[in-house]
C-alpha cells in the first residue's frame, strides 16, 4: 500500500516516513508544488493532507486529483500525527 503525503513539517519527513512503513505503508512525501504532482499522486491508494502547513495551490491540486481518480482522502493535522500514539 502506498499512501501520498501532502504537506506536513518538512523536518519531519523521516518520522513520517519510519513511522507509516512500521506499519507497512509506503509514503511519498510532497512538501512543495511540483507540474508533475497529479502524474505523481495518481497511482497511491490514499492521501493524507496536513491541512495547515501546505500550500493552498499544493492543497488544491492534491484535492482534485483524489476526486478525479477516487482516490481516498484523509485531512488531519501534523500535530495530530506527532501527538498519536502510532508505533
Amino acid at each position: 500500500m502506498s499512501i501520498a503525503v501532502i504537506g506536513g513539517i518538512r523536518g519531519m519527513e523521516k518520522e513520517y516516513k519510519q513511522r507509516m512503513e512500521r506499519l507497512g505503508i509506503r509514503p511519498k512525501i510532497f512538501n512543495r508544488l511540483t507540474s508533475d504532482l497529479p502524474k505523481r499522486i495518481r497511482w497511491v491508494d490514499g492521501i493524507l493532507l496536513f491541512h495547515r502547513t501546505v500550500s493552498h495551490s499544493l492543497s488544491i491540486g492534491a484535492v482534485r486529483s483524489a476526486k478525479r481518480h477516487g482516490i481516498p482522502l484523509v485531512r488531519c493535522t501534523p500535530e495530530a500525527w506527532t501527538i498519536s500514539k502510532a508505533p
